[in-house]
Order: C-alpha cells, then sequence, then structure tokens
C-alpha cells in the first residue's frame, strides 16, 4: 500500500539471480535512495512474500524492510522502535553471516543507518552488481 492507500499495480515478483539487472529491485532500491522509505518498504515486503521461505533472499528483503521502517520510525520520534528494528535487522544479517547478497552491501547500509540517527546524512542502498 501507498500511503495514499492505493495498491502498486505490478505483477508478482520472481526471484532472479541478478539483483542489480532486476527491475522490481531497482525500482525499491532507487524508492529507498530518494527518500520514500515507505513505498520501498512496501516493493520489499511484496517481494518478501515470494520467496521461498529457505530463501536466501528471504532474510535480505526482511532486513530491508526493517532498515526503511527503522528511518521512518526515526523521522516520527519513535527511537526505541527505531533501534529495535535495526537491531533486529543487523541480528539477522550476523545469524545468517550476511555483510553482501547479490550487490547489496547490507553491512554498510546497516551501518549508515546508525549513522544517520546521529548526524542526520541518509543512508542509501547503491545496488551493485556482484555476489
Amino acid at each position: 500500500m501507498y500511503t495514499d492507500g492505493t495498491a502498486p499495480a505490478h505483477a508478482a515478483w520472481i526471484p532472479t539471480t541478478d539483483w542489480a539487472s532486476d527491475p522490481a529491485l531497482r525500482y525499491a532500491a532507487d524508492l529507498f535512495d530518494y527518500r520514500f522509505f515507505w513505498e520501498a518498504h512496501e516493493e520489499w515486503e511484496s517481494m518478501w512474500h515470494c520467496c521461498h521461505p529457505e530463501s536466501r533472499d528471504r532474510p535480505v528483503l526482511q532486513s530491508l524492510i526493517q532498515v526503511a521502517a527503522a528511518i521512518l520510525q526515526h523521522h516520527m520520534g519513535q527511537i526505541r522502535s527505531q533501534t529495535l528494528l535495526l537491531e533486529r535487522a543487523k541480528k539477522r544479517m550476523a545469524e545468517q553471516k550476511i555483510e553482501r547478497h547479490k550487490g547489496v552491501e547490507i553491512s554498510g547500509l546497516i551501518s549508515a543507518t546508525e549513522a544517520f540517527f546521529v548526524n542526520g546524512v541518509y543512508p542509501t542502498l547503491m545496488l551493485g552488481t556482484d555476489s
């Protein structure tokens, strides 16, 4: 759902091996990088629902969802919620031993988000091309 209550008009996401050229993932990354955190969150959530429960994509998408949500909570002044969401994403990636996944610098994004809470410099996804 978008903030105006409408649903995105697109087909279900089919996981691919190359996130850097996947149109749906590029779109979500662009939304995030241009500070449309709610919309990026929603795009990633729709992809997350399409993942097999054992897929390595699933925890990464869930963490991306939580990073976007943490930033939104920060904007609403919900410090406890922002911290919990980011810590959950960080813990999940540590447990899964995922620092980078299909061009997404997860550990760098989490660190940049932690820094954002202090210095106000927005994190960006900057989707790469390697695994």
